[in-house]
């Protein structure tokens, strides 16, 4: 990750969301919960946010010819930044801009030149998940539906399918043999998933492929390297493929009018530890495979225009992801630093819609108030990213824990508080938070971004890394 100058906000504004021009490159296309675990999440690498948002969106618009909106295309930022596989972001981007009832309805005008019905859709879902689109592809070839489309004879049917699966009609010889195997007993299905999976049916599904995600024809090379995924994994995975390559990186940063660049490695993971839904933690647990030192960094009160990107440039020069403990009201103001912190490897959590003591609230006040902030942040980056809460104050009781636990969050309190909420001076700040006496060394450190003046916080937050780095800490990320 570089400091970042704009925003993801901006950044979709002025580059991720401007039309895409007609462009193509000629570049070679080659080649939980409950355990402390280590899931292996967070920002151990350098990240271009600017590229990462031209990749993701430009895949978006390859599947459905439309940008992404901003919740989507800070969820899968988030997931580079994660460390997630191109591979998996780049099918994760496909499913969401063509979900699996467009999938059906393209195969059906594929091949049977009509809309799907309702149940019709409804009976191919779960085929589709479980074994991809060569399944599908071969009952619709082999539906009484199609056989009787090419007139009702096993000639007319195997004509026909050549057509649509190989481009051309059948030899004589392929026409005699594939014939043979028909009236052998073999039946239409398998006759047309072997057709199907022919050398000359994956070259032309390869070719199509290299056309859709590449802009241009497959080159021979490539085409015999790529049947083999297509093969193996299916044609959706053969698109990933082919748009995390260094050539599909290229032909994104193209489309949005961006300089060449090299496509990153992925990030490393480092360790992470979500607690279990309804726990209410105050320290880290050991985590086998590592260190007896651990720390954890959170911030509360957020997010700030000034003092949330300091402190995103400082957690980005010393790549230590952590935690952000969002307060709802200023995620409403400022939803592109909500954006900004997941996209570069942060998570997300809340702080109630509006900081109050959540003991002089009954239990319809405190729901209000813990819900309403989990719905504010779903809002502005998607469900899911969100799996803990901390209590304003640290004010908390047994039907505050159970709202929480119904809302599917763990309560994240903190062993060390330099108190930085009170300005006491930069020293005191660092040196508290130090002090081992409630942790044994595996530390849940509360600051903060928001809510008042944060210059302290600032200046103390590199010396304090510094430190805990000296002492052999190993610097992990909560939720």
């Amino acid at each position: 990750m570089k400091p970042r100058a704009l925003f993801v906000l901006v950044l979709a504004a002025a580059v991720a969301f401007a039309s895409l021009p007609t462009t193509t490159t000629s570049a070679s296309a080659g080649g939980r919960a409950g355990g402390p675990s280590t899931n292996g999440t967070a920002i151990a690498c350098r990240r271009d946010t600017a590229a990462d948002l031209r990749w993701v969106s430009w895949i978006h618009r390859v599947h459905s010819g439309v940008d992404p909106t901003l919740p989507e295309a800070a969820q899968w930022l988030g997931q580079l930044a994660d460390g997630q596989p191109y591979r998996d972001v780049a099918r994760s981007v496909a499913r969401a801009a063509a979900p699996t009832s467009a999938t059906i309805a393209g195969l059906y005008r594929s091949y049977l030149h009509r809309e799907p019905g309702g149940s019709e859709v409804d009976g191919w879902t779960a085929s589709l998940r479980a074994h991809g689109s060569a399944t599908v592809v071969a009952e619709l070839l082999a539906s009484d539906e199609m056989f009787h489309r090419a007139g009702g004879t096993d000639a007319g049917w195997l004509d026909h399918v050549y057509e649509l699966v190989l481009g051309r009609s059948p030899d004589a010889g392929g026409r005699a043999y594939w014939l043979g195997r028909l009236t052998g007993g073999e039946g239409r299905e398998r006759v047309a998933a072997a057709l199907w999976a022919t050398p000359q049916s994956l070259w032309r599904r390869v070719d199509a492929s290299y056309r859709k995600v590449l802009g241009r024809p497959g080159d021979p090379g490539g085409i015999t390297h790529w049947s083999t995924v297509a093969a193996a994994e299916g044609d959706a995975a053969l698109d990933a493929a082919l748009a995390s390559t260094q050539a599909g990186w290229d032909r994104a940063q193209a489309t949005y009018g961006a300089p060449a660049s090299v496509m990153p490695a992925p990030c490393r993971p480092v360790p992470r530890w979500v607690p279990p839904v309804g726990a209410v933690v105050r320290t880290l647990p050991r985590m086998d495979g590592h260190g007896p030192l651990l720390a954890t960094l959170t911030f509360d009160d957020g997010p700030h225009p000034t003092w949330t990107p300091k402190i995103l440039e400082i957690l980005d020069r010393y790549d230590i992801p952590a935690t952000f403990f969002v307060v709802g009201n200023w995620a409403q103001r400022h939803p592109d630093l909500v954006r900004r912190t997941l996209a570069e490897g942060h998570h997300l959590a809340v702080h109630t819609v509006s900081h109050p003591n959540l003991l002089t609230l009954g239990a319809a006040g405190q729901r209000r108030e813990i819900a309403g902030s989990l719905d504010i942040v779903n809002g502005i980056v998607g469900a899911g990213h969100v799996k803990c809460f901390r209590p304003p104050y640290g004010n908390h009781d047994a039907t505050t824990d159970q709202i929480a636990a119904d809302l599917g969050l763990a309560t994240i309190m903190w062993s060390r508080d330099g108190r930085d909420w009170a300005s006491p001076g930069v020293d005191h700040i660092v040196q508290a938070n130090l002090d081992t006496r409630y942790d044994d060394g595996r530390a849940v450190l509360l600051l903060h971004d928001g809510g008042v003046e944060r210059s302290q916080t600032v200046a103390a937050l590199p010396r304090l890394i510094d430190s805990l780095k000296a002492r052999g800490y190993e610097f992990v990320q909560i939720c």
